[in-house]
């Protein structure tokens, strides 16, 4: 049976808070993954509000101190969310016992999210990668509904059907130019309206270091490097 993604992830993550030195080519041995894949997994954790700190002297990967997800099987809420310690303001010990439920399947109870959070509207989401990307977009299965069909020109249309569009928006964005949206039109609307907001954002940011003659600093290109 395939492993689902959410408890590939969730495996990947119980490694990360464990304070070991995890390298991405251990990562990927010990869960018989590629190396793209842990690279996918690692970025989908951050995109999801999991710092992962990259360690430049061990060349490993581990959470931010004080976060902590419990690994024992996944139930509703861990599926959903995670706990940080530091959110907790009270403990209340109850006299009640849990019982496994041998015929909970995550995979059905997630249904059709783009990860791990489902919003109760299914969507027909159709992109256009550009030629550089295509095939490094088509060689990983990002969604068990994902098909791909290659154009003329060497550009890719990949079509998913998802629930909700929220989590995918950002991952659509991390592909800057190199992705057309052409379904649906609200999805559309939304990166539109993001990306003008970024170079809002930015261009506003810039004025001030533009009038004083000084350049940006550049931020380290690994975008989880401590």
């Amino acid at each position: 049976m395939k492993r689902s993604r959410v408890g590939r992830m969730l495996q990947i993550l119980t490694a990360l808070q464990s304070g070991r030195n995890n390298r991405v080519d251990d990562l990927a041995e010990m869960y018989t993954l590629s190396k793209r894949t842990i690279f996918r997994d690692l970025k989908e954790l951050k995109e999801i509000g999991i710092s992962c700190r990259y360690n430049t002297k061990t060349n490993s990967y581990s959470t931010e101190p004080g976060f902590f997800l419990t690994p024992t099987n996944p139930n509703r809420k861990e599926a959903m969310g995670v706990l940080l310690l530091n959110r907790i303001k009270e403990l209340n010990r109850l006299d009640k016992g849990f019982v496994k439920d041998e015929d909970f399947d995550i995979n059905e109870y997630l249904g059709k999210a783009w990860s791990l959070i489902p919003e109760g509207r299914l969507y027909h989401v159709k992109l256009r990668f550009s030629p550089e990307v295509a095939h490094n977009v088509a060689e990983v299965n990002w969604h068990r509904t994902q098909r791909v069909t290659f154009e003329d020109d060497g550009s890719a249309i990949v079509q998913f059907r998802i629930d909700g569009l929220e989590e995918i928006t950002w991952w659509i964005l991390g592909y800057g130019d190199k992705v057309q949206v052409l379904a649906p039109l609200t999805l559309r609307q939304r990166i539109v309206q993001i990306a003008q907001k970024m170079v809002q954002t930015n261009q506003l940011a810039s004025l001030p270091l533009q009038r004083s003659g000084q350049e940006l600093p550049l931020r380290n290109a690994n975008p989880f490097e401590a």
